[in-house]
């Protein structure tokens, strides 16, 4: 069967609007939210989206689909480390064309410039596949730390205090709260380019502080020559009751402990029960010296990740990651995407 593929024009979106509630899922997010799919897959000029499209030559049907998000989108000076996240990637049951998923992850591979390709939040059963195409997979490990002024738990099951350390409130002066476009464009931020995916203020600016739905948190930690790291976090909420989750750090990995000295103060203002994060690349004894402890995903401790619709029970977030080594947080790919919005979002 002749197919043709390509790279999604302004012209094309509503046919992948089109496929999503068709062939993925009816109502999804994207389907269902124009403001959101925009600010993820549209390029900043308007030329089309993050999507491989492939058709049917003689009716133009699409067959299937390859969504990504390029970290160049929210900063053009990071191509030269750009990054492609790999999303909704679905070929309809009755295509017909054998290898076409594989298809549109080589003319993605060939006709955008990157240094490597990822996925977050995949099943199981998808392991082995990535594994057959040369990626490297793993499991991101889940941490918590217990807000040490509460004394009852609604959202998650912790089994004790241990690790909520109570480190000097002070220190809350050496971070800067960002909300405006003047905060990040003033910060004298280097950012580390010997791991990736290299984040710049400019991309939490783009990536974070102009979210169409979520309202983040980005928090500076100043020192005396310059902003050493940038910390992104938001609330999540069910039935009155809050958790802080800390969805990107950008800066050096030794120093994320330091980053312990904001969190009390934080989980105070909020009134959050706890604070919690997804990581792979970051040795576990840095986050235990920020006082959180590792969430065993199988143990009797509980700390939520779906809250939309909300879910009490652990969830594991399975990755894969080709040409590098990678440093993530849940903040990567889509993970820290809605999958609710009211109407007047729409």
């Amino acid at each position: 069967m002749d197919v043709t593929i390509g790279r999604c024009t302004a012209g094309e979106i509503d046919d992948v609007v089109r496929f999503i509630n068709v062939h993925w899922k009816p109502g999804h997010i994207l389907a269902a939210c124009r403001p959101l799919l925009d600010w993820q897959y549209r390029e900043t000029d308007g030329s089309g989206y993050g999507f491989i499209l492939a058709r049917r030559r003689n009716d133009g049907a699409v067959l299937g689909i390859l969504g990504y998000i390029a970290t160049r989108r929210f900063d053009p000076s990071l191509a030269s480390t750009n990054v492609l996240w790999l999303t909704t990637w679905k070929v309809r049951d009755d295509a017909g064309v054998s290898g076409l998923g594989i298809q549109l992850l080589e003319y993605l591979r060939v006709n955008e410039t990157h240094q490597a390709i990822g996925a977050i939040g995949l099943t199981p059963s998808t392991l082995p596949l990535y594994r057959t195409f040369g990626f490297a997979v793993g499991e991101m490990q889940h941490y918590v730390r217990p807000n040490p002024n509460n004394a009852r738990f609604e959202l998650a099951s912790l089994t004790s205090q241990r690790r909520s350390v109570s480190l000097d409130q002070s220190n809350r002066s050496s971070w800067k709260r960002l909300v405006t476009d003047d905060d990040f464009a003033a910060l004298r931020f280097s950012p580390n380019v010997t791991t990736l995916p290299v984040k710049s203020p400019e991309y939490f600016r783009r990536r974070y502080g102009r979210h169409p739905i979520y309202r983040y948190i980005v928090e500076a930690l100043v020192g005396p020559s310059g902003v050493v790291a940038l910390l992104a976090m938001r609330i999540a909420e069910h039935s009155g009751k809050k958790a802080l989750r800390v969805v990107d750090y950008a800066g050096p990995a030794a120093a994320f402990a330091a980053v312990g000295s904001i969190f009390n103060p934080l989980l105070e203002e909020f009134d959050a029960e706890y604070a919690d994060v997804y990581n792979a690349g970051i040795a576990a004894r840095v986050f235990m010296d920020a006082g959180f402890r590792p969430v065993d995903p199988d143990g009797p401790e509980i700390v939520p990740d779906h809250f939309e619709p909300f879910e009490r029970k652990n969830i594991r977030l399975w990755y894969a990651c080709k040409g590098t080594t990678p440093v993530l947080f849940k903040g990567d790919a889509d993970q820290d995407r809605p999958n609710q919005v009211t109407e007047a979002r729409r």
